[in-house]
């Protein structure tokens, strides 16, 4: 299966889920699904057919964020650990969005980038 097909699949699966769950999940949630799927088109759009793309890749969507906010934490000489205390945004919530595996929420971008003297916009989308 080409790369365009195998985003096109994740899409429209991320899709039929995010309209299950769109009851049951808070705005600022669906609000970072959205703009996952974003990614994802924006991906799919870069891609060729001949492309390959695997899941793996898929997740690396939310690393550049991640490696936003551990830039600028590790700028402050925060740990981790540090961040939690000054931001109140768990230290496990902090390593996984760090390392891809969870995009920030609207009230956590605002908490972290506070104690960071970014904006939120620069975590969330490099703005």
């Amino acid at each position: 299966m080409g790369a365009r097909r195998k985003v096109n699949v994740e899409i429209i699966e991320i899709t039929k889920i995010t309209n299950k769950i769109k009851n049951k999940v808070t705005d600022s949630e669906l609000k970072n699904i959205r703009n996952g799927l974003k990614l994802l088109k924006l991906a799919q759009e870069t891609l060729s057919d001949g492309d390959e793309v695997h899941k793996n890749d898929l997740k690396q969507i939310g690393v550049p964020l991640g490696m936003r906010l551990k830039s600028a934490r590790e700028k402050k000489n925060l740990t981790q650990e540090a961040l939690e205390k000054l931001s109140n945004v768990s230290q496990a919530t902090i390593s996984k969005i760090e390392s891809g595996s969870k995009m920030v929420s609207n009230n956590e971008a605002k908490s972290i980038a506070k104690v960071l003297g970014v904006t939120p916009q620069y975590l969330i989308a490099g703005e």
